[in-house]
């Protein structure tokens, strides 16, 4: 039932796309697939399943990547991961020259040792030089030009010393070290302008920004910027300002002495105060005196314990329901810093810690509430797993699934306590800033190309507006729904309720999609991970 599902799907697929050949002659490789998908942007094969009878042992990988790709490349593992299917799934980088080629991602999913299917983005950049003209200095100036700062982080003092805790790598820096790679320009131009390039991390603290530059290495050309950071023991008692009282855990360092930090949890769950700074080697612990946290001040010292509070039971939601262990499955430490800045109006995951502003008490309050915490650390699973750029097409999923998973930990913390609106408690209104069972509410769309549809290149290509649309199928998928589309097209959706969503959604994510991967992408490949799972 499940083939005759895929391949009428199939059907219907190629139907609406035209199919381009292949950087490999495509009847080489399908002649062994129960099915397959051809990228239209790229005409590089993008999703294959092959028939029982032809599949290969995992030992035969490179053997079958050559088959797929061409020779000539290497594939570098990123991670891998076994889910409760029993795939174990290998995420891949390519490589030439021993460059690695950015926003590329092979996903091999394996069963009992065999390759059951890949899928994903492959770049051909055999053709393309290996040496660059420009030298890595020449790098690091054309970035800073591209990218001016009146404060970089390497600047501050502090930061780097602390950035090797957090990261537990003592080589660790702020200071840019340029690393050549390959790059398709702009990440989407087709047909593809593959070049070599520098790609020139900078951290800015004002204005405030962390994002990879890339510098084309022969012409000094700025290529694209990739943004990275993504907006929004002992058993204690919280009384938090969001979530009412909540238990969780600290620990202590002397009678009379709690702070906010745990190793219940992996490697640890730590909570710091900024005081409206924004040098992290600067915060300091939350402390109290009896580990009743019940400090309402003029500070808004309260919501630290939302914090601390919301990356715990992120942490647990992750675990008890999908089985990932922390943001990087590895059990890495989660840390949260909180009254950033001076009535600063977001919440960001760096790439490295969660950080939450109080908000200026009119457009919000501080913003370290229940799915503002599952949300910002879901931007961090993303990292790790599909790791989507934070741009256009690939970044409105991202922020989609940061919504998806913030508003699903919310329902699971507190089933008597939700709706379904975003950023509801951080809004003097209540209103929140986004609502998943209708966009259109909040000047989102919930249809792809439909009303509100953003095409503009501000909010880095509408990652806060067009990720209604997977907000709205996410709902539809929960709690069912009938209705016309804004193109006309009249839709019955029934049911299948939170459990079953949540999976489609985290498998989608998990395992299948990729740094490039567009709304067809996420809409294709969620109807294989029902099938993988239904």
């Amino acid at each position: 039932m499940k083939k005759a599902l895929l391949c009428l799907f199939l059907i219907n697929w190629f139907s609406g796309y035209s199919q381009k050949t292949a950087q490999v002659p495509v009847n080489t490789v399908t002649s062994n697939a129960d099915a397959f998908r051809i990228d239209e942007n790229t005409g590089q094969i993008s999703y294959i399943r092959f028939k029982d009878a032809d599949m290969l042992p995992i030992s035969a990988l490179q053997q079958v990547l050559d088959k797929l790709f061409g020779p000539g490349y290497e594939y570098r593992e990123i991670n891998h991961s076994s889910d409760e299917i029993g795939f174990t799934h290998h995420r891949l980088m390519q490589v030439m020259n021993g460059i690695p080629v950015t926003h590329s991602m092979i996903i091999v999913h394996e069963l009992s040792g065999k390759i059951v299917s890949v899928n994903g983005d492959f770049y051909p950049v055999d053709k393309l030089p290996s040496s660059p003209s420009l030298s890595k200095n020449n790098a690091i100036e054309k970035a800073m030009f591209y990218a001016p700062s009146t404060l970089y982080k390497q600047n501050q003092r502090g930061e780097d010393s602390l950035l090797k805790i957090n990261t537990s790598n003592p080589q660790a820096s702020y200071l840019p070290d340029p690393e050549l790679v390959y790059i398709n320009k702009d990440f989407f131009t087709y047909p593809l302008d593959m070049r070599l390039a520098y790609r020139v991390r900078l951290y800015s603290v004002e204005p405030l920004f962390n994002d990879d530059i890339f510098i084309d290495a022969i012409t000094g050309e700025l290529l694209g910027k990739s943004p990275q950071i993504h907006h929004s023991n002992v058993p204690g008692k919280f009384v938090t300002k969001y979530s009412g009282t909540k238990f969780g855990n600290t620990d202590s360092t002397a009678p009379g002495n709690y702070r906010l930090r745990e190793n219940v949890r992996g490697n640890g769950i730590e909570t710091y105060n900024l005081k409206k700074g924004t040098s992290y080697g600067a915060a300091v612990d939350f402390t109290d005196a009896d580990n009743t946290w019940n400090n309402v001040n003029g500070n808004k010292d309260e919501v630290a314990t939302d914090a601390h509070w919301g990356a715990e039971v992120t942490y647990d939601y992750y675990k008890s329901v999908h089985g990932r262990l922390s943001f990087d499955n590895n059990n890495a430490k989660i840390k949260s810093y909180v009254h950033y800045a001076n009535a600063y109006n977001n919440a960001f995951w760096d790439g490295v810690e969660m950080t939450y502003g109080d908000g200026d008490g009119t457009t919000f309050t501080p913003l370290a509430a229940l799915d503002v915490c599952g949300h910002e650390i879901t931007h961090a699973v993303t990292s790790y797993t599909a790791n989507l750029i934070y741009s256009y097409e690939s970044g409105q999923l991202n922020e989609s699934f940061s919504d998806i998973f913030g508003q699903t930990i919310e329902i699971w913390a507190r089933p008597t306590q939700w709706d379904w609106k975003i950023g509801e408690d951080i809004t003097p209104s209540f209103n929140g800033i986004r609502r998943m069972s209708n966009p259109n509410s909040n000047g989102q769309p919930d249809t792809y190309l439909g009303t509100f549809w953003y095409s503009g290149a501000g909010d880095n290509g509408g990652v806060h507006y067009n990720s209604g649309v997977q907000n709205f199928w996410y709902y539809l998928l929960v709690a069912g729904g009938t209705g016309t589309n804004d193109i006309g097209n009249a839709f019955k959706v029934d049911s299948i309720g939170l459990k079953k969503a949540e999976k489609i959604a985290y498998r989608n994510l998990s395992v299948y999609l990729t740094p490039s991967s567009k709304h067809k992408d996420a809409r294709f490949y969620s109807i294989i991970a029902a099938t993988d799972l239904y």
